[in-house]
């Protein structure tokens, strides 16, 4: 993985977001390699916790926004489900469906 270290210290996984240049925005590339990380991470049943981090100082500035420009967005997989940003965008929607109520069918 070039963008996402993984290592393991006893049953702890440490995933690192790993680029500084862009104090540690996600991109597609980096989305995928940290839904792998997590995947493997989901896979071990040796590990306990998982703990995301930024190197060189910075947690993550979010998504790269020049790469979402240049169509190499941050989207993994379902967005509702898969991919590091597809977690949150699942949680916002759910938020968005309960601030507005049930849905009510119109009667003809």
């Amino acid at each position: 993985m070039a963008n996402i270290k993984y290592e393991t210290e006893g049953d702890v996984a440490i995933i690192t977001i790993d680029r500084p240049h862009v104090r540690n925005a996600v991109d597609g590339p980096a989305a995928a390699e940290l839904a792998d990380a997590f995947r493997r991470f989901e896979a071990d049943d040796s590990l306990n916790v998982a703990i995301l981090t930024g190197s060189e100082g910075a947690f993550c500035a979010g998504a790269d926004l020049k790469a979402v420009a240049d169509t190499r967005g941050n989207r993994v997989g379902r967005p509702e489900t898969d991919g590091p940003m597809g977690l949150a965008h699942a949680a916002g929607e759910a938020r968005d469906r309960r601030r507005r109520g049930p849905r009510r069918r119109r009667r003809p």
